[in-house]
């Protein structure tokens, strides 16, 4: 049940009844999280509308991915 709020991590996890770290490491497609998992959290953060947050991402990893432009004169 959605308030008008974004989907987070947590709200997936929840529904999963996952810890959110195996959360994270289905979403990353990582081998340590077995295939029925990865397909259930994938399946659950599809109907929730689950998007990754690239500001928390940005935050996480120190790395925004934007480049920034100085122009003296156009």
């Amino acid at each position: 049940m959605r308030v008008n709020r974004r989907v987070t991590l947590n709200d997936v996890a929840r529904e999963c009844g996952l810890a959110p770290s195996t959360v994270s490491n289905a979403l990353a497609d990582k081998s340590i999280v077995t295939p029925a998992t990865k397909a259930n959290v994938l399946k659950v953060a599809r109907e929730l509308g689950y998007r990754v947050s690239m500001t928390a991402r940005a935050l996480r990893t120190n790395r925004s991915g934007t480049i920034g432009l100085l122009a003296s004169d156009i």
